[in-house]
């Protein structure tokens, strides 16, 4: 994990059954992938999980980044609103689980 997580710049880690797994982003948007992908240069494939989030202060906030992603083409930019809205996932639905 550590080798191919060395040239990303926001992700948070999670372990389960035994194997890790890596965020890089989260967002509403499936279409959104290939973006949050470019932004961080990643040339190897992704894959979508989909999850459950009963947190309405959570989805407003992704709902405002997913706009900004989709409305930009700035690296950036991407960049520092998955960086928010990671932080935003591990203090509002990692934390309190």
């Amino acid at each position: 994990m550590v080798e191919n997580t060395k040239n990303l710049k926001n992700y948070f880690y999670y372990i389960e059954n035994n194997k890790y797994h890596v965020i890089i982003g989260v967002t509403l948007d499936k279409d959104l992938k290939d973006k949050i992908k470019k932004a961080n240069s990643i040339d190897n494939d992704i894959y979508i999980k989909k999850v459950s989030i009963n947190n309405d202060e959570f989805i407003e906030s992704l709902k405002q980044y997913d706009n900004l992603i989709k409305n930009t083409e700035d690296k950036t930019t991407i960049l520092t609103a998955e960086k928010q809205i990671l932080s935003k996932y591990e203090e509002l639905i990692i934390n309190n689980e």
